[in-house]
């Protein structure tokens, strides 16, 4: 089958080209081609009648994509590795001799290649239960840096239940903590991200100084009754920008779409260096996502700081050719970009490992009796910050302080 991409420009130009290619489409009955494209305006989404079709809107991805990355430092990095085409991918295979397999043996023998799922009957099961069996027909789901070639332990290790570690109750303990967020700007995403806001959001605090958006912020606060948004409408200077930062969880950055696009980014890479400033003087810790419009831009930042940026037009072009890949998948990126179902987790090691210490396929097998999958790992060498993915079951990892596991949960 073939895939026509329309890329992003304006929505009219987008609907018009859509248009187009669908008539002539319509006249080759044999054709297996599918369009994807991706307009801004949510009134000009299309919901098509095929599974193969589909148009992406841009502000709900990017939002979703900030609803997702503000709770833990280095998760938009993580995102962006894992829509991109570098390094490994996830692939479906029905090879027959992992027939009758059940998911944690494929999990602990599978040696290149991380199990994330089953496709049985057109449904994607994500983090089937590790006693979950392959059937005649079902296509196994994974994580590797080639289709094929994967490679299989030749003596198979027996996957058996042990004593589930008690981490996981720290874990539900600090889900269950209420958090505060502060927001820089305003625009249109802004209604989508409130949507997105989980249970655990006690507080918003919205920083802006514009009436008329202001207005249109507190029709925003209205659709979330269940949270309390603050809002300071002040020009904000170095000495009440300390003061608004305490007690703050999570801070994000949201571009300016009123004025010029490079100036939006200047004045968000700003404060961002100023937010950087504080949070080492006050030693207090807050997350910070900052939304910039041109990937350029973030290259202008020092390496050890780019984990907290989400540039629209990368996101944007890489779910476009996630989505042209194979349609069978699509439900997976989506639900990764969704705060309900399965999520990416950034999770300090001692959190969920027992030891310091072990081999891929121990850690593989204490984790999906967690109920996750382990992809891989954050750590830091020399000063720069390393994110190691899809390490092979056989290798022994030697955990450092303040290392973290790359995980896929609930």
């Amino acid at each position: 089958s073939y895939a026509v991409v329309i890329s992003p420009m304006s929505d009219i130009i987008t609907l018009k080209a859509l248009f187009a290619i669908k008539k002539v489409l319509r006249g080759n009955k044999e054709t297996k081609t599918h369009v994807v494209s991706a307009i801004k305006d949510s009134e000009c989404l299309i919901r098509f009648s095929t599974e193969k079709d589909v148009m992406i809107q841009i502000d709900a991805l990017i939002a979703r994509t900030i609803s997702v990355s503000y709770r833990q430092a280095g998760l938009s990095k993580v995102l962006s590795s894992i829509l991109s085409f570098e390094g490994s991918e996830f692939y479906l295979n029905n090879n027959k001799k992992y027939a009758q397999k059940t998911f944690g043996e494929l999990t602990l023998n599978m040696i290149n290649a991380v199990p994330i799922g089953i496709l049985r009957n057109k449904n994607l099961i994500l983090i089937p239960n590790e006693n979950e069996k392959l059937l005649e027909g079902d296509e196994l789901l994974y994580y590797s840096e080639n289709k094929e070639g994967i490679k299989y332990n030749q003596e198979e290790i027996k996957y058996e239940k042990t004593v589930a570690t008690n981490r996981n109750q720290e874990i539900s303990r600090e889900k269950d903590k209420k958090k505060n967020i502060l927001i820089f700007g305003y625009n249109e995403k802004l209604n989508i991200i409130y949507q997105y806001f989980g249970k655990d959001i006690e507080k918003v605090v919205i920083v802006n100084s514009d009436c008329g958006q202001i207005e249109r912020i507190r029709e925003t606060a209205t659709t979330r009754g269940d949270i309390v948004t603050e809002i300071v409408a002040e020009e904000i200077n170095k000495c009440n920008l300390n003061k608004v930062v305490r007690n703050i969880d999570h801070i994000i950055l949201l571009n300016d779409d009123s004025i010029d696009r490079e100036k939006s980014d200047m004045v968000n890479m700003l404060l961002y260096l100023r937010l950087l400033n504080i949070r080492e003087d006050l030693s207090i810790h807050y997350t910070i996502i900052t939304e910039l419009n041109f990937n350029q831009n973030k290259e202008l930042i020092d390496n050890k700081y780019t984990n907290d940026f989400i540039v629209s037009s990368n996101i944007t072009s890489m779910m476009l050719a996630q989505m042209v890949e194979d349609v069978r998948i699509r439900p997976l990126f989506l639900e990764l970009l969704s705060t309900q179902g399965v999520n990416i987790i950034i999770k300090p090691y001692e959190e969920m490992l027992n030891n310091s210490s072990d081999l891929v396929s121990n850690i593989r097998h204490q984790l999906l009796q967690a109920g996750h999958i382990f992809l891989g790992y954050i750590t830091t060498n020399s000063g720069e910050t390393q994110y190691i993915y899809n390490p092979q079951s056989t290798e022994n990892i030697k955990f450092k302080k303040d290392d973290r596991l790359i995980l896929l949960g609930e």
